[in-house]
């Protein structure tokens, strides 16, 4: 394998994870799980995008990188506490057939064609939001550090440098171990991955409440997004082979704590694009090179789980707003859009204000709302 392709598929895992496991971090905390429960989530996570990621790029010879569904992971940091773990594993499995039946009928672009993107771009921009408010909110407990790596992401986001949150993530470690501030009293240590298989329970509230907007935010904001990445470099993706693998792997993956599985959107550019290699043809080598990158990262989510949980909630805080500004930037844009501009602002209202009505979250809500205040004003469009 080139070392081009090699470097771009390490380099695409490095950016796609090292931005957003601490979204499964929070999100672990707020079910209560334990950092076991962290590990085997990570785990999980990254065996099947590994996995599902090296299939597809030999079947198709294309660089289908495969992810964990960041926005997924935002909106279950906001709910996963007020359901129980294995009620949230069945609506994991729901949400994972679904996207498999969608990919096995092909109705994926019949099924979302009625729904105004601005709707649902404005419901990830609720989610993502409190992230970004909890990295400011932490500048006064450790001023020298989120500064720092804000002010770090934002020069070599002006030197126009790929990945600037690996620099502000490089930035924030070296303070934090400076500071003394890692908490190792649990010990790091290289160790294998012991995952932990807990059975789902399937409980009406939790799949609509966890799994409906799950679905919906990973099959929009994240399979639409990764294919037309794919797309713009001159590929014609498996879109809906691609569909049943993830849900599949979602689906089998849930017991031991993933969410959900899809085609990476941002991080897919450096294995689809130049980056990947000269010869277009030859970019599925990139793909694989990052999947077995997962693997190697996931035979050792112990060790990674045991990092992250070691440090600091300001880091934490900082890294996680990081990592989502692009997309949060990105789905605000799209939420404004002319069309459908006041229905998207009450989904993002709702969305963004963590309200629960009926034992069911905000996110729904604010899809529900929007959907609503589209119909009422004819917004909808023609399927």
């Amino acid at each position: 394998m080139r070392l081009q392709a090699l470097a771009a598929g390490f380099i695409a895992v490095t950016v796609g994870t090292s931005s957003t496991v601490v979204l499964l971090l929070q999100g672990s905390e707020a079910a209560g799980i334990g950092q076991r429960g962290f590990e085997s989530w990570l785990f999980a996570a990254l065996l099947g995008s590994g996995v599902v990621g090296i299939a597809l790029s030999l079947r198709y010879r294309q660089p289908i990188l495969i992810a964990w569904s960041t926005p997924g992971a935002a909106l279950l940091v906001g709910s996963l506490g007020d359901y129980a773990w294995p009620d949230a594993l069945g609506a994991f499995v729901v949400a994972g057939v679904a996207t498999a039946v969608v990919g096995v009928t092909g109705a994926f672009r019949r099924l979302l064609a009625r729904v105004p993107p601005s709707v649902v771009m404005a419901v990830l921009a609720g989610v993502l939001l409190p992230f970004g408010l909890r990295m400011m909110q932490a500048i006064p407990d450790a001023p020298v550090l989120v500064v720092g790596m804000i002010a770090t992401y934002l020069v070599l986001a002006r030197l126009r440098v790929r990945g600037p949150v690996i620099g502000a993530f490089a930035f924030g470690l070296v303070v934090v171990l400076a500071g003394g501030d890692l908490d190792t009293a649990a010990g790091l240590r290289l160790e294998l991955a012991t995952p932990v298989w807990t059975w789902p329970r399937f409980d009406l509230e939790a799949i609509l409440a966890l799994g409906l907007p799950l679905w919906v935010l990973t099959m929009t904001a994240q399979n639409a997004t990764g294919v037309a990445v794919l797309q713009a470099n001159g590929y014609e993706p498996p879109t809906d082979a691609t569909l049943v693998a993830v849900g599949t792997a979602s689906a089998v993956l849930a017991p031991l704590g993933s969410h959900a599985l899809n085609l990476a959107a941002l991080s897919a550019a450096f294995v689809a694009g130049p980056e990947g290699g000269e010869d277009r043809s030859e970019r599925w080598r990139a793909a694989v090179a990052a999947g077995v990158a997962y693997l190697l990262v996931a035979a050792f989510a112990g060790t990674a789980a045991a990092l992250f949980a070691a440090l600091p909630g300001a880091f934490v805080a900082a890294l996680a707003g990081l990592g989502l500004l692009g997309v949060l930037a990105t789905s605000l844009h799209a939420a404004l859009a002319p069309e459908s501009r006041e229905p998207a602002l009450l989904a993002l209202l709702v969305a963004a204000s963590g309200v629960t009505l009926l034992g069911v979250g905000a996110a729904f809500w604010g899809l529900v709302t929007g959907l609503m205040a589209a119909a009422f004003l004819g917004r909808l469009r023609a399927g």
